[in-house]
């Protein structure tokens, strides 16, 4: 698949997934808050579903989310900070060497 292609239809399916998501949110929002909570909604494979469990899946994926992007940023900092400390040694001796070499 060409490049284009590809970054439209990743494009595409987060949004299309996002709007069905926050739909859900905003309804599972609005029965909970009107003290319907206890009640049901039936999904796809026609399962019903409290609104309380929905709004406590969403919460529970969110933090997931939020946990992976926080331990991405940790481990992108901590590679950095090994990388640099690497070329710091690196250096040190390229240094070293040129004064041995100079004496």
């Amino acid at each position: 698949m060409k490049r284009r292609h590809s970054v439209l239809l990743t494009v595409t399916v987060a949004v299309a997934a996002g709007l069905g998501i926050s739909g859900l949110l905003l309804r599972a929002i609005f029965e909970v808050s009107h003290d319907r909570g206890a009640e049901t909604y039936r999904n796809v494979y026609g399962l019903q579903i409290h609104w309380v469990s929905a709004i406590t899946s969403l919460i529970a994926v969110a933090l997931a989310l939020l946990f992976a992007f926080v331990a991405r940023v940790f481990l992108r900092w901590r590679d950095r900070k090994e990388s640099d400390a690497l070329l710091r040694q690196v250096d040190s001796r390229i240094s070293a060497a040129s004064k041995e070499q100079g004496q």
